[in-house]
């Protein structure tokens, strides 16, 4: 059996997806998130699970999507600025 409210969050490292993910923490939510240098999540908490990979590679994706009834994307494209 697993936990009903369990997400993935892509793009958790990145400014919208940080915020997302303290949103769903805050809110109850398990959350495993993939993303690609586990450092870039500066912090730890009993609901979140990090899963260091890529989300072009389906077999990282696979791993990180299981057991998740939701997945939530906040990934970006690259640019050079942080003008949009």
């Amino acid at each position: 059996m697993f936990p009903k409210n369990r997400i993935l969050l892509l793009g958790a490292s990145g400014r919208t997806g940080s915020e997302v993910l303290q949103y769903a923490l805050s809110k109850g939510y398990q959350v495993n998130a993939l993303v690609r240098d586990s450092k870039r999540i500066p912090f730890e908490h009993h609901r979140l699970q990090v899963f260091e990979g890529d989300t072009r590679i389906p077999k990282d994706l696979n791993f990180a999507m299981e057991n998740c009834q939701a997945v939530i994307s906040c990934l970006n494209i690259s640019r050079k600025s942080d003008f949009p």
